[in-house]
């Protein structure tokens, strides 16, 4: 976990994400707001990865609480 705070801590934006084939992995109130993370809810970790690419063409890496928006919404 120390690795994921260090990268959080430079400006990468850590997503978490499921490969399995159906399923969601909702927000971890404790786990996403204390390390600053996002939740793919029901995107699988390569859609989550387009949806994030595209989140960043509108919205600063530190605005997560929007970005984390477009996850529920899409």
């Amino acid at each position: 976990m120390q690795s994921l705070d260090n990268a959080r801590k430079s400006g990468v934006i850590i997503v978490r994400s499921t490969r399995i084939p159906s399923g969601v992995v909702p927000r971890d109130k404790k786990l996403d707001d204390a390390h600053d993370f996002i939740a793919a809810d029901s995107l699988n970790p390569q859609k989550a990865k387009i949806l994030l690419q595209l989140a960043l063409t509108k919205y600063s890496p530190k605005d997560t609480n929007e970005i984390q928006e477009l996850f529920y919404k899409y």
